[in-house]
């Protein structure tokens, strides 16, 4: 299992579906992308993607950086979440 599988079922299991809810949708938008892109660049991609307001929020909740991976916008996302 990776661990990004299973880091979602432990979310889930926390009471986490806000994330996991918002993931399956940001994923949806950001799958394509070619990584490595910054803050600035995901953000622009939502936007050029018309993706919904919630998923663009979402986006630019997160750290003001270079992203490898859509795996590493999720370790992100996760932070945020741990921050709250």
């Amino acid at each position: 299992m990776s661990d990004t599988v299973s880091e979602l079922k432990t979310a889930l299991e926390k009471g986490e579906t806000t994330l996991l809810e918002q993931w399956d949708e940001v994923k949806s938008y950001l799958r394509g992308a070619g990584f490595p892109m910054t803050k600035a660049a995901l953000v622009e991609q939502a936007k050029s993607l018309k993706a919904p307001e919630a998923v663009q929020d979402f986006v630019t909740k997160l750290a003001d950086r270079t992203y490898e991976t859509l795996e590493d916008v999720f370790q992100a996302a996760k932070d945020i979440i741990h921050r709250r």
